[in-house]
């Protein structure tokens, strides 16, 4: 079972940022004042993605570190599900900022919209971008651990194969 060690510390790395930042951002709403049951069920839902993204990172982490096919394709499939919320989430965005865009009562409060609009779709297609990357690496190291486990095959040319066949074979 010979995973590229380079990917694998890379896949490892990236993905213990994002464990660590997912365990900051739930730790954060867990221990964040409420005032108003809006408001709670928002950082609950807030919680439940941040502990989500931990999860999964710890996955993946579990899966390069012990090369665990299981692992790797699990977090491959978890990652794919996360990319495709990105993207729903990221068009709908562009969709609600269209509507704002010929806003002509409040020209500041229609500028700050749409300015926290655009952040917003910039973050989500590309953590959408930065799922897929995850995805290609996973998915990498998943078809290496498969390739160690079967044994690598590689073609070794034979005489037959060695010289290409005479013009004249070629045209009789």
């Amino acid at each position: 079972m010979a995973v590229n060690k380079g990917l694998k510390w890379v896949f490892i790395v990236f993905n213990a940022l994002f464990a660590l930042i997912g365990i900051v951002a739930a730790l954060r709403e867990r221990y964040s004042v409420t005032e108003t049951e809006g408001d709670r069920v928002t950082r609950c839902l807030r919680f439940l993605v941040a502990g989500l993204v931990a999860g999964i990172s710890v996955l993946g982490i579990y899966g390069a570190y012990r090369q665990k096919k299981w692992a790797l394709i699990s977090f491959s499939v978890l990652v794919g599900i996360g990319m495709v919320i990105c993207l729903i989430a990221a068009v709908r965005t562009v969709i609600i900022r269209s509507l704002y865009w010929h806003c002509e009562e409040d020209k500041e409060t229609c500028a700050l919209v749409n300015m926290i609009l655009d952040i917003t779709v910039g973050t989500l297609f590309g953590l959408a971008i930065v799922a897929v990357i995850g995805m290609a690496m996973a998915i990498a190291m998943t078809r290496q651990i498969k390739a160690g486990e079967q044994g690598t095959v590689m073609a070794v040319p034979t005489d037959e194969y060695a010289k290409p066949p005479a013009y004249s074979d070629i045209y009789k």
